[in-house]
């Protein structure tokens, strides 16, 4: 028999008992608080057969562990003030949780190994993402960082392997992103470090084998950006040229193609160690100079490293093609082209733009151009399906 409880009494007198109520009436389905309760104490919950909870904002606190190995618990919406350690930790059948209220952090462990938790909606009042607090939700996917937010701390999406976007709005405040924030995220393709950040951590994006770009935007004057702009590359207002920290071994590891910089960084040593399918740096003068001493192998590599000198001097047409183009390859994700192979490929998008726009080729006539493209097309197929079975890049 299933059974659904109003909770209008302090925690101590009905939580207490709640063992005694799924044995006397069977699995307890949902719990709602009224405006009575302003505090769900340490483990009130915990390994209980609860399956939705709905948290109001009269709720001041809810204790460590209170919901901690729920594994009936399917959906979350919680607005209470401040959330303890652990509180939603090992709720593997957790899917959806909706954070409102005015909580100033996502506390530590909080939904550590939620392995099913697939969309989070996190409020703007949130400052810091504390230590592991995803960690290992391997279902996640998308996560949308809160413009507030000035600090994910180590291991907070640690080995959340399913993770594709991180998403930091263009008015982001974030300062630091701890050590090991993001190791291991695997499908985790492109990063665009917004310009307010002022350090990347040791291992930051360690082993993150899937990631192909890495872009760390200009640092501007947020109230003079026009929140309708489009394209994340492009810098207004007032520039602050305050130099980003890149600490050793941040992107160790990883399938980091391009690195562009289009603020003034500061590379440690070894802070792109083993990657080793690194094609095209685009940064300022001193983090060349320093990656190159950290990674003599660049040097004389297959790498392209372009440098700029000051902030005035950014080539930012030049960023927008890089970016573009191993955008476009990492949608082919289970591929690795080298670098002839992409300005044929290059090649191709331009003629098919030129054709679709009506714009008149040089040399040949239209009609041939279609037999050129038909051409291209059937040489770059095999490009795109790798043998069957084969798991690691080639040489170049």
């Amino acid at each position: 028999m299933a059974m659904t409880i109003v909770v209008g009494t302090p925690d101590e007198t009905i939580v207490d008992s709640l063992q005694t109520l799924e044995f006397l009436f069977g699995a307890l389905l949902m719990v709602t608080f009224d405006a009575k309760v302003n505090r769900i104490g340490y483990n009130a919950f915990r390994c209980s057969s609860v399956t939705k909870v709905d948290i109001p904002d009269t709720v001041d606190y809810v204790g460590v562990d209170a919901f901690a190995f729920c594994k009936t618990l399917s959906h979350v919406k919680c607005n209470a003030k401040k959330l303890g350690a652990a509180v939603f930790s090992s709720c593997t059948a957790l899917q959806e949780v909706v954070l409102g209220g005015v909580p100033k952090c996502i506390s530590a462990d909080c939904f550590q190994l939620c392995e099913s938790l697939t969309s989070v909606e996190l409020t703007n009042s949130i400052e810091t993402i504390e230590t592991g607090a995803f960690w290992k939700c391997s279902a996640l996917k998308t996560i949308r960082i809160p413009a507030n937010v000035k600090a994910i701390e180590a291991n907070a999406f640690y080995w959340c392997v399913a993770l594709e976007k991180v998403i930091f709005p263009v008015d982001s405040k974030l300062q630091i992103i701890g050590e090991g924030a993001f190791y291991g995220c695997i499908s985790l393709k492109s990063v665009f470090l917004p310009g307010s950040i002022q350090k990347v951590c040791t291992d930051a994006f360690s082993d993150c084998t899937g990631l192909q770009l890495v872009v760390c935007l200009p640092r501007t004057a947020a109230n003079d950006c026009n929140p309708e702009r489009k394209h994340p590359i492009v810098s207004c207002g007032k520039s602050v040229n305050e130099e980003l920290l890149i600490m050793s071994s941040s992107f160790r590891g990883s399938g980091v193609n391009a690195f562009v910089a289009l603020r003034p960084t500061h590379m440690e040593n070894e802070a792109l160690k083993n990657c080793h399918n690194l094609s095209d740096v685009y940064a300022s003068r001193t983090a060349i100079m320093a990656m190159t001493k950290s990674h003599p192998s660049l040097q004389g590599s297959h790498t392209r490293l372009k440098a700029w000198d000051n902030p005035e001097n950014l080539n930012m047409a030049l960023a927008g093609r890089m970016i573009r183009e191993v955008l476009f390859l990492s949608s082919r994700s289970h591929c690795y082209l080298d670098r002839h192979q992409r300005y044929w490929i290059c090649a191709f998008m331009y003629i098919v733009r030129r054709l679709k726009l009506g714009v008149d080729l040089p040399v040949l006539p239209k009609e041939m151009w279609h037999m050129v493209l038909s051409f291209l097309y059937c040489a770059m197929i095999p490009w795109f399906y790798p043998l069957r079975g084969h798991t690691t890049y080639p040489s170049q």
